[in-house]
């Protein structure tokens, strides 16, 4: 789902080098580590995110101003980087600056985004983008978080939606069908997630058509009075 919404917007002649990792920082690491290891030189955490702030409804695209962990505070995303991407795309998409926290397990509940937002204050939450940053660090190369909520913060994920997920490299559908067929009352969880996760993909979409296939790095980099330096990018280990 989350490939899915780079291929949205008008066509460009190059796109960037994709990792899929699937849910978890382990997992995450792993596949941003793969891709500087391919040549990549700046790195975007790019997918879903669970709403904490009420305030925040499906499609609101979080571009973080830091990241913030239970027991620390990572290094904020590149600042040139990010004032680029959210002045290309500001007005056109719901946009959150806010604190981005990261999650260690899925937040299957009400309850649970709750108590992360009263601990953390963050907007939203996932589970991927700190160790990407924290790749992004070790590596030296410029870091952003691109993140949407998909599960704002009322809402409680279906079990077997998360149970489908977990422990695996990718998503299994048939897992998936499988449990719901075992709890026919989270259909109607899980066709609301998928509404939701159509109005993700649209705020997704419209903000690659947008910004470019590099996220407007290019102009983030770009010296005063001169043309930008060519460079190649990675939108690395987006989410389950």
């Amino acid at each position: 789902m989350e490939r899915r919404w780079l291929a949205g917007g008008r066509q460009h002649d190059a796109g960037p080098l994709v990792g899929g990792s699937g849910p978890g920082a382990e997992k995450a690491r792993r596949a941003a580590s793969r891709l500087v290891s391919q040549g990549a030189t700046a790195l975007a955490s790019w997918g879903a995110a669970a709403g904490l702030d009420p305030r925040l409804a499906p499609g609101t695209v979080v571009v973080p101003r830091r990241l913030v962990v239970p027991d620390n505070r990572l290094p904020a995303p590149d600042p040139a980087w990010h004032a680029a991407l959210c002045e290309a795309v500001r007005g056109t998409v719901p946009l959150s600056t806010d604190p981005l926290a990261h999650a260690a397990h899925f937040l299957e509940d009400a309850a649970a985004k709750a108590e992360l937002l009263g601990r953390l204050g963050a907007c939203a939450a996932d589970m991927e983008s700190a160790a990407v940053a924290a790749v992004a660090v070790e590596a030296g190369v410029p870091f952003l978080a691109v993140r949407v909520i998909l599960d704002d913060a009322e809402t409680a994920l279906p079990a077997g939606v998360a149970r489908s997920f977990g422990g695996t490299e990718t998503s299994s559908g048939a897992l998936l069908l499988w449990r719901l067929a075992l709890d026919p009352g989270g259909w109607i969880g899980t066709m609301d997630l998928a509404r939701a996760a159509r109005i993700a993909g649209r705020s997704m979409r419209t903000l690659w058509g947008l910004a470019g296939p590099d996220l407007r790095l290019g102009m983030a980099l770009r010296p005063a009075g001169g043309s930008s330096a060519a460079v190649r990018h990675a939108h690395g280990a987006p989410g389950p």
